[in-house]
C-alpha cells in the first residue's frame, strides 16, 4: 500500500508588525507558487471566534488588504497555507496597532464661496492636542496639487491665511493632520473663488 506524506509549513506573517496609520493595512508574507492562504485578524491572541474581526481565505498574492477599515486599536494576525494536498496549521502571530488620527473637517470658507478678500482665511476642525496641520491651496485646474499656489506645513492652529494675495481666480484647498507619528489623509477639496473689487477713483470735484 503506497502513501505520500506532504506536510505543509504555514507562511510567516511579516508586516504590519508595528504602529501604523492606515485603517486598512497591507498584509505581507512570502508567497509560494501553488499555495493559497487564509488570514485571520483578531482583537486577542487567543483567536477565539468572538474575537475575529476580519478573515479571508483563498488569497494568492500579496500585499493583501481587506475591503473595509479595521478602526484604531491593537490587533493580532496569523496565517495558514493550503496546497493541492494539505492545509497547514496556523502560523505564529504578529501584532500591530492602528493609530489613525482622522481627517479635519473644513469649516470656512464653505465650498463654492465667492470671496472678496484676498488672501482668504481658511479654518477647519480641531483634532486634539499635539496635532499640527498641513494646508495646500491651488488653482482649480490643478486637481493633483502639482503646482501648489500656497501652502503651510505643521501649522499649529486650526486656521491659516497665506502671507500674500493669491490673485483673482478659482481655487481648491485641502488640509491634513499630523500628530508626530502618523500623518492623516488629505481632506476633500473645497472650492473657492476670489473676486476682489477695485474701488472707483474719485474724479471731480477736485
Amino acid at each position: 500500500y503506497a502513501l505520500t506524506i506532504d506536510t505543509l509549513t504555514p507562511a510567516t506573517p511579516l508586516t504590519p508588525n508595528s504602529t501604523i496609520c492606515q485603517l486598512s493595512p497591507a498584509f505581507n508574507w512570502a508567497v509560494v507558487a501553488g499555495e493559497t492562504y487564509t488570514i485571520e485578524v483578531s482583537s486577542n491572541t487567543d483567536f477565539a471566534v468572538a474575537n475575529i474581526v476580519a478573515s479571508k481565505s483563498g488569497i494568492t498574492a500579496v500585499p493583501f488588504s481587506f475591503t473595509f477599515d479595521l478602526g484604531n486599536g491593537t490587533y493580532y494576525w496569523h496565517l495558514r497555507s493550503t496546497n493541492a494536498n494539505c492545509t497547514s496549521a496556523w502560523s505564529g502571530y504578529e501584532t500591530f496597532t492602528i493609530d489613525d488620527i482622522g481627517t479635519p473637517t473644513q469649516l470656512s470658507p464653505v465650498s463654492g464661496d465667492i470671496l472678496c478678500i484676498d488672501p482668504p482665511a481658511l479654518t477647519w476642525s480641531n483634532l486634539g492636542a499635539g496635532v499640527t496641520y498641513d494646508v495646500q491651496i491651488t488653482e482649480s485646474t490643478d486637481p493633483t496639487y502639482a503646482s501648489v499656489s500656497a501652502s503651510a506645513t505643521a501649522n499649529a492652529g486650526t486656521n491659516w491665511t497665506n502671507a500674500i494675495a493669491l490673485g483673482v481666480g478659482n481655487y481648491i484647498w485641502r488640509v491634513r493632520a499630523n500628530n508626530g507619528s502618523c500623518v492623516g489623509a488629505w481632506s476633500g477639496d473645497y472650492a473657492l473663488t476670489i473676486d476682489t473689487l477695485t474701488p472707483a477713483t474719485p474724479l471731480t470735484p477736485n
